[in-house]
């Protein structure tokens, strides 16, 4: 007990001390409740899978958002971005991939945007996109032209549709 006694007398004799003890305190005090109110305990968002389809075997397969087609999938598979008709996981309504040019302004573009809007960035018609109906003799044809913007159903720049 002789070392609480000294350590009391010495803040008794001290206030500078005493004062900065507390200070010292107060401030990691501070700081750990700051710290454990800006750890956001919230769940991340994240996208669902993004329907892919292999122009080879001709299958649908699931991979993770924000990538520009085309990719490459396992084993080496070359996979362009598939479309579904709404509601159904079987049904494409049509299909896309980017020129090499196009795909590195809109992996770009992509790596600057917010989660959020990472979903639909690529849902308008940026230059270098192509798509294509699924049928396997359908070209593939600008996005941002009349005969593109009538396979996705984008509208033009004055708002009217294909």
């Amino acid at each position: 007990m002789a070392s609480m006694d000294s350590i009391r007398e010495l803040i008794k004799n001290n206030r500078l001390v005493s004062v900065i003890v507390l200070l010292v305190i107060s401030v990691l005090a501070l700081t750990v409740a700051v710290f454990s109110m800006r750890s956001d305990n919230s769940p991340e968002i994240s996208l669902p899978d993004t329907p892919y389809y292999n122009e080879v075997t001709k299958q649908i397969v699931m991979m993770p958002p924000g990538q520009v087609p085309p990719i490459t999938g396992n084993e080496g598979a070359i996979l362009v971005r598939a479309y579904m008709n709404e509601g159904s996981k079987d049904s494409i309504r049509y299909l896309e991939k980017y020129t090499p040019e196009g795909q590195a302004a809109a992996e770009q573009f992509l790596s600057s945007a917010p989660l959020q809007a990472r979903a639909g960035i690529l849902n308008n018609p940026l230059d270098g996109q192509l798509v294509r109906l699924p049928q396997d003799d359908s070209p593939w044809i600008a996005g941002n032209t009349a005969a593109g913007r009538a396979i996705t159903g984008h509208t033009d720049n004055d708002g009217h549709g294909h």
